[in-house]
């Protein structure tokens, strides 16, 4: 007489193969088992870890990882049950430009003057940076106001009164506010 099983779990592979994330961002992942008899069913509930905590935090149950920290080389995420693994990397990448806040101290400025407008980034890991001299900047109406590329500085020009929209683009990125 011979009992015949159910196969047994030889594999996990886990998916996505080696994503590269942005620092502030989430990443899904998901593991598909692998029986003796090389079908993919039953669905298996695994454990998810990760080989640093610091760079990549990921929640055991879910496998949903946050980009907490650039990493320099890939991170390890293993997805476990009983004593079989599976295994792939994640890199973070940088934080990138969500948007942009452009401020002045005045919005009022007589013909001939100045006024000195802030560009403000806000990252994808929520973090805040000033990117005046870095970015881009325009005048909606140069026959008003010019500004200056790098600076930031409106001037107002000739004798034409009204209203201008000053805006600031990032460098490498296609936000502008």
């Amino acid at each position: 007489t011979m009992t015949v099983t159910p196969g047994a779990l030889v594999s996990i592979q886990v998916s996505p193969a080696t994503p590269s994330v942005i620092k502030g961002l989430t990443q899904a992942f998901t593991a598909m088992p692998t029986y003796t008899d090389n079908s993919h069913s039953p669905s298996i509930t695994v454990s998810w870890s990760s080989s640093d905590i610091n760079k990549v935090a990921i929640n055991p149950t879910t496998g949903v990882a946050t980009a907490a920290g650039v990493t320099a080389t890939p991170v390890t995420i293993t997805a476990t049950s009983g004593s079989i693994t599976g295994t792939t990397t994640m890199t973070v990448l940088p934080a990138a430009i969500v948007s942009i806040a452009v401020t002045t101290t005045t919005s009022t400025v007589p013909l001939g003057d100045t006024a000195q407008f802030t560009a403000t980034a806000t990252y994808t890991d929520t973090t805040t940076a000033v990117i005046t001299t870095t970015a881009s900047w325009l005048s909606s109406d140069t026959g008003k106001a010019d500004v200056g590329p790098l600076t930031g500085l409106a001037t107002t020009m000739g004798k034409v009164v009204g209203t201008t929209n000053i805006t600031a683009s990032a460098p490498k990125s296609a936000v502008t506010a």
